[in-house]
Parts: C-alpha cells; sequence; structure tokens
C-alpha cells in the first residue's frame, strides 16, 4: 500500500469509528431500530417521503448526493427490512437474496461483522466490474407460527453492504469495517 491510501484508510477508519461525528451526523432508524454515523460532508442517498426509509448509503466519492446514480458509485449502504421471508439465520438472509446481476461468487475478506452480532458474509464480483460484499445479521424475536415453542425467527433483518471495484477494494473494506464497526443496534439479537 502507498502512503497516501495508508494515511486516508486510517483517517476515515478513526472518523467512523467515533460516536458521532465532527457535524454530530448520525442517521437514526427508529422503525428498525439502528443508528450509523455519517461522516461530515459525506455525499448520501437517502429514502424520500412517501418512500419507506430503509436505511441510506454513504458515497465513498466526492459527487453529488442523491440516488441517481447509486449502481455507478462506490458507497457503502446501511439498511434494514422485515424479515418476510422467515429466513431463521443471518445465512439464510444471504440464501434468499435475489437480484444478482451477472458475475461469480468472490472470496470475502475475513473478520466482517457487525459490531457485536453474530454475521454472515457474502461477496459477489459483478461482471461489470463491479464488487459487492453484504455482512448479513438479525434481530428482534416473534414466535413463530408451526415452529416448536421454544424456537423464534428473528423479525429484522440488518445488511451492510459495500459497493466497490477492484482498484478501489482494500480501501473501501477498511472503510466498511470502520462502519461495522460504528453501526449500533437496539434489537435484541
Amino acid at each position: 500500500m502507498n502512503a497516501k491510501l495508508i494515511i486516508s484508510t486510517l483517517l476515515f477508519v478513526m472518523m467512523a469509528s467515533r460516536a458521532t461525528y465532527a457535524d454530530g451526523s448520525r442517521y437514526a432508524n427508529s422503525e428498525f431500530g439502528f443508528t450509523v454515523g455519517v461522516p461530515s460532508g459525506a455525499p448520501t442517498c437517502r429514502s424520500q417521503a412517501p418512500e419507506h426509509d430503509g436505511g441510506l448509503s454513504i458515497f465513498l466519492d466526492s459527487g453529488p448526493d442523491g440516488c441517481e446514480a447509486l449502481q455507478s458509485r462506490p458507497f457503502i449502504g446501511v439498511y434494514a427490512s422485515y424479515n418476510a421471508m422467515l429466513a431463521p439465520s443471518a445465512e439464510g438472509v444471504l440464501k434468499f437474496a435475489s437480484g444478482r446481476p451477472a458475475g461469480k461468487r468472490g472470496t470475502e475478506p475475513g473478520q466482517l461483522e457487525i459490531a457485536g452480532r453474530n454475521s454472515a458474509v457474502f461477496r459477489w464480483d459483478r461482471d461489470d466490474g463491479w464488487i459487492d460484499i453484504r455482512v448479513v445479521a438479525q434481530g428482534g424475536r416473534w414466535p413463530s407460527e408451526g415452529m416448536e415453542s421454544d424456537k423464534e425467527v428473528r423479525y429484522v433483518n440488518y445488511t451492510v453492504m459495500l459497493h466497490t471495484t477492484k482498484a478501489r477494494l482494500d480501501e473501501d473494506v477498511a472503510r466498511l469495517r470502520a462502519v461495522l464497526c460504528d453501526v449500533r443496534i437496539s434489537q435484541p439479537e
């Protein structure tokens, strides 16, 4: 790694690991019970009313705010959704994930997890040159009908996703690690 990459990665990690950022910006989603810091000045893609607010994407480049070019820019997304498919585990959520563009499964970087949660990781190397890495955890519980009384299914799926290129991968995985450490989920595991 060159010195500039090391310094910029360290600065991002230090910035993203704080509970709040220089401008005090922290995204909070009360419906799904999670928060994450947003670095000062970072462009984002957020849901706009009347869309359902399932999370946000933090761009890793210097382009504008907005969701128009989401798939053509590097970003880290922090999202949540109800476990409508009743996946029994984070690994199960990844099995149900659909809509993958053409590509192949890649080797996941080690030690990726949402802070304090049992997490599953999946990497997809897309044919269009982009790499998607998803880290999934679950929270909240409701008893499931038709299951033994001592078994429960979690009702919220949490996903932290990195969308990047091979040239940016090392630097952006370091950023992903910082965001994963900063996500706070209030739902019990």
